[in-house]
């Protein structure tokens, strides 16, 4: 893809930087040296250093080498006619489908630094969910493994120490799993899917798993979907686009909904009715938001009340998961005693 050269971003470029296609990259960055990029690369292009100038920069004097890697291959990309955010979907170990996104609305409407700042101050909220996240299940962790010492004791009396040891090395590889898979099983494809469908519909999970899982998924969408209509672009694309970033299957097909029916002629609120997992009060903000003109503030607004929506349920459930496990274990271990 040969659009625009190296030297239409302001800058000269060294041999190694000449190619003729786009290049990707899927070395894993580390949150805090892409914290660091991201700052970086906003304060270098508002001080007016050109963009491919400043990849070039981050490329050599990153301490993260795969930091470097993906700079690397932004930057040949970008030398070779491509727009950031086509370079960013290259390089998926930095930049997810959403922040890509959040990359094009800024190059539509001519606000890179702003969209990299608000990808910093997401990046920075993810952050702190993982850290909330993991706090609250360490507890947790801890008990559960009490209760496999305390279920498989009688391995140790009868001197079968490997074989416990195999054991309890099983048993918690599974439940590292079970973390990556949710975090990060995007592309798990149906198996994904049926778990998300279940957490959604079954009453129990829906109630204590699927509402978080509902509520963090809005607020990616919702602020996707400010953006795109700030940006000032068509309906039915600002749909289509916000679905894809989302990471769970069953609720990407249902955000998608709303799309076919504006293609049909419906206008925003009635199409939106048509869709899973909408509330009646969000429906009357879409309406008056439409009415207005002002889709944009609307959908921040919803966007922000969804993750602060989702940041209480985090807080309850880091004070109530773990003395559930502990009663649990506990029930289970005095069972066996007696």
């Amino acid at each position: 893809m040969l659009g625009r050269g190296a030297n239409d971003y302001g800058g000269s470029t060294k041999g190694e930087w000449f190619l003729t296609a786009t290049v990707k990259s899927s070395a894993r960055v580390a949150a805090k040296h892409k914290k660091n990029l991201l700052v970086t690369l906003r304060l270098q292009l508002d001080t007016g250093l050109p963009l491919l100038q400043s990849l070039m920069q981050q490329a050599e004097l990153s301490p993260d080498p795969a930091c470097q890697a993906a700079c690397a291959a932004m930057g040949h990309s970008v030398a070779a006619g491509s727009t950031f955010a086509e370079a960013a979907r290259g390089c998926p170990g930095l930049f997810n489908r959403y922040e890509a996104a959040m990359l094009a609305d800024g190059e539509v409407i001519g606000r890179l630094p702003e969209a990299l700042k608000a990808i910093d101050a997401d990046l920075e909220w993810r952050m702190a969910l993982r850290s909330k996240t993991l706090s609250a299940l360490i507890y947790p962790w801890v008990i559960v493994n009490v209760g496999y010492v305390c279920f498989n004791v009688q391995m140790l009396l009868q001197g079968q120490v490997l074989t416990f040891l195999v054991g309890w090395l099983v048993f918690n590889t599974v439940i590292y799993a079970t973390w990556v898979f949710c975090t990060r099983g995007r592309e798990a494809g149906s198996i994904r899917g049926t778990i998300d469908t279940i957490l959604l519909t079954l009453p129990p999970l829906r109630w204590a798993i699927g509402n978080a899982l509902l509520l963090h998924h809005k607020s990616l969408y919702f602020g996707s979907l400010s953006r795109a209509f700030g940006s000032g672009a068509s309906v039915v694309g600002a749909i289509e686009r916000a679905a894809e970033q989302l990471p769970s299957p069953p609720i990407r097909r249902a955000f998608t909904t709303p799309a076919e029916r504006v293609m049909k002629g419906d206008g925003l609120a009635e199409s939106f009715n048509e869709a899973d997992y909408i509330s009646p009060h969000e429906l009357a903000m879409i309406s008056s938001g439409e009415t207005a003109g002002k889709l944009d503030a609307v959908f921040a607004t919803m966007a922000s009340t969804c993750r602060d929506d989702f940041d209480n349920w985090l807080h309850v459930f880091s004070r109530i998961f773990p003395v559930l496990i502990f009663f649990v274990v506990a029930a289970y271990v005095v069972t066996r005693i007696l």
